[in-house]
């Protein structure tokens, strides 16, 4: 029988029975208080948090969380025998068991214990090293084997009434992590697990064996996500949104219990910290992105703009987003939000024009075959229109004149003048040599005037 596996739809669905189902509990008193008797003496929720959840003003039980979700059906279900309200058939059983975990985005693959890593370094009895890739991450997080643990890590928040503390994270930190991944933009750096003492089904929570290196963290296990929880909330939902991404991240696999795991997640958030103005001096934003996301929705590279680090030959996407936030960034000295406003308002109206100049080469819903013939498209040849748009902004041409002055440049692939670009189309390509010659041939040797 396969893993039952929480998704939205699924939690959509399920309070949508608990909202339909409120009104049969509504009409027997009886029935209402036994539900705030229960939910008082099991869970220490208010009766006047009940009744607005029974009142369900403000669309309240579709704001609910996935802790109370299961909470409410599950105490409603006892209630009424209405088969639609058993969480069991919308929850995984280790999310049950739990009721911790704030699983979002839904996996492809269930993931069950045992779990086994490769690769692994013993430091120590309870202390291993080894490697992760992003798209394990996910599937750890959306199958209920990795989850957040109040008790060893940053406080639990209580959402005004709730049942069950969540995780206290920054939605903001989230999405700033996601949109990094998603842009190639996120370091690697070292995530902790603890398979935590005394959780195991059997005797030990991780079996190392060293003959082929393999760590084995065993059935019944509880994998708290000790050090890094934000970032692998960003990962995740970057991971649902472009299930193509990957990248390997580091990671450290702990096997304390709860008052060893208290002072290791201590030790790592006291040891020689950095001030606050220091991390946002080191995190600060490229006003690059500024510019490239104006570019994204207010020019003809809207929908145009890859995530990925590869086009293919019939992809719709013409250049990635690092090859223009580098572009941007070489060729324009951006001070300030409002330099990179200003430089995004004139790239909107040179690509627009570009585009339009060209449109069979960058506007058809089919550039397989000119991509077969020529170069134009290519997504390092965008780095060389920046610079081109840089030049034609400083020299004051119309940007009509955009057609005459590219037809003086050889992009067809019979040529030999970007033959070193060959058959593939990434970003990998944009090397130090390739920019220099770029630059060289669209902003110092190109006449514009």
């Amino acid at each position: 029988m396969s893993e039952v596996l929480l998704t939205t739809d699924k939690l959509y669905k399920l309070k949508t029975e608990i909202e339909k189902n409120l009104i049969d509990i509504k009409s027997d008193s009886n029935m209402v208080k036994e539900l705030k008797a229960t939910m008082a003496d099991k869970y220490k929720a208010l009766p006047g948090y009940i009744q607005e959840i029974l009142n369900n003003n403000d669309n309240n039980v579709q704001r609910l969380n996935e802790k109370e979700v299961y909470i409410v059906s599950k105490e409603m279900y006892s209630i009424l025998g209405a088969p639609a309200l058993d969480p069991s058939n919308y929850f995984p059983t280790r999310l049950a068991k739990e009721l911790e975990g704030g699983r979002v985005f839904a996996g492809e693959e269930v993931v069950k214990l045992p779990y086994k890593f490769k690769n692994v370094i013993k430091i120590k009895e309870d202390n291993y090293v080894t490697s992760i890739t992003a798209k394990e991450l996910s599937e750890l997080y959306n199958s209920s084997i990795l989850q957040y643990n109040y008790n060893t890590q940053r406080e639990g928040k209580y959402i005004k009434g709730s049942l069950i503390p969540v995780p206290k994270t920054n939605p903001k930190s989230v999405d700033e992590i996601k949109e990094l991944f998603i842009k190639g933009d996120l370091i690697v750096s070292m995530l902790t697990f603890n398979a935590r003492l005394g959780t195991s089904d059997g005797d030990e929570e991780v079996e190392y064996d060293p003959s082929d290196q393999t760590l084995t963290v065993t059935r019944g296990t509880l994998l708290d996500a000790l050090d890094g929880y934000h970032r692998i909330s960003g990962i995740v939902k970057a991971i649902a949104e472009v299930p193509e991404l990957d990248q390997p991240f580091i990671l450290n696999v702990l096997n304390y219990d709860e008052e060893k795991a208290k002072v290791h997640f201590a030790q790592m958030n006291t040891i020689n910290p950095v001030e606050k103005s220091r991390i946002e001096e080191l995190g600060q934003k490229r006003y690059s992105s500024t510019v490239v996301e104006q570019l994204k929705f207010k020019s003809e590279l809207k929908n145009k703009i890859s995530p990925q680090s590869e086009i293919g030959i019939d992809s719709n996407f013409l250049v990635t987003y690092y090859t223009l936030s580098e572009a941007v960034d070489d060729a324009f000295e951006l001070k300030s939000r409002k330099d990179a406003l200003k430089i995004a308002k004139y790239l909107v109206d040179f690509f627009d024009n570009l585009f339009y100049a060209f449109p069979d080469e960058f506007l058809e819903d089919d550039l397989s075959s000119i991509r077969k013939q020529s170069y134009i498209n290519h997504n390092v040849m965008f780095y060389g229109y920046v610079y081109l748009a840089k030049k034609m902004k400083e020299n004051n041409v119309e940007l009509n004149k955009l057609e005459n002055i590219l037809n003086t440049i050889d992009f067809s692939k019979s040529g030999r003048v970007f033959e070193e670009l060959g058959r593939q189309n990434n970003e990998n390509q944009l090397k130090n040599i390739m920019k220099k010659k770029l630059k060289r041939m669209f902003y110092d040797e190109i006449a514009v005037v």
